[in-house]
């Protein structure tokens, strides 16, 4: 019989029910998220204003989620007074496209390359397609809103053809089974939503991370990554 490591509770509980082999440590993010500069190291190493309200901007790294949905960012931050913002990517090769899109815009961006944490952290809110990120805000308990767009044709036959029916789309969401981060999808992911949603959380960041401890509790323990790590050596040698 095979070895399930399992990162969610429930999931651990629904393999053990149709007799899987699992185990279940908690969530690997809890030892992963990890910061190396506090805002006072990455306002100077990024020379961004440690006294103003900074905005990471993070429409994915995909080609096709920068050309959709970067456009969407860009005009919810040309909204927003007195703040600054940053734009992490993961590659360089999208430094192009963006740069492109960027220039159609007066406002003064600074796109980081890696860092992601550090970005994450030292934000006062973040605004993130659909991923893992909603979750890694959750983890540095960094204010966020989750927006995304699927082509419709996409959308269509995953809710009508597949009948894959959510009652949210983001992790932190999902686990926690109400709204703890705001999230926006197809036609709902538009400028005024986010800006307007943004502006709440700007006012009063703590309400907005009211939330948050539930859903660090429900991803276990830290320490995943190393008993994962022993117990696949004690599968293996058994083998």
């Amino acid at each position: 019989i095979g070895l399930i490591i399992s990162i969610f509770k429930k999931e651990h509980e629904m393999y053990k029910e149709a007799g899987g082999n699992s185990v279940y440590f908690g969530h690997p993010l809890l030892d992963i998220v990890k910061p190396n500069m506090d805002r006072k190291d990455f306002c100077r190493k990024f020379n961004l204003d440690a006294h103003k309200k900074t905005i990471a901007l993070c429409p994915g790294s995909r080609h096709h989620e920068i050309k959709s949905l970067l456009p969407i960012l860009l005009d919810v931050a040309a909204r927003i007074n007195g703040a600054q913002f940053v734009l992490p990517v993961s590659s360089s090769k999208f430094k192009k496209e963006i740069d492109g899109l960027l220039t159609k815009t007066t406002l003064n961006i600074k796109v980081i390359e890696g860092h992601n944490y550090d970005i994450l952290a030292n934000s006062d809110l973040v605004i993130a397609k659909s991923g893992t990120i909603v979750l890694e805000c959750v983890c540095l308990n960094t204010p966020g809103i989750m927006f995304y767009k699927l082509s419709p044709l996409t959308y269509f036959i995953g809710k009508h053809l597949l009948g894959i029916k959510l009652k949210y789309y983001s992790m932190p969401n999902i686990l926690a089974g109400r709204m703890v981060v705001p999230e926006f999808v197809m036609k709902d992911a538009n400028a005024d939503n986010i800006y307007n949603e943004a502006e709440k959380i700007l006012a009063d960041p703590q309400k907005a991370k009211a939330g948050y401890p539930e859903v660090r509790s429900l991803l276990g323990s830290a320490g995943a990554a190393r008993n994962s790590a022993k117990i696949i050596m004690e599968f293996v040698s058994k083998r």
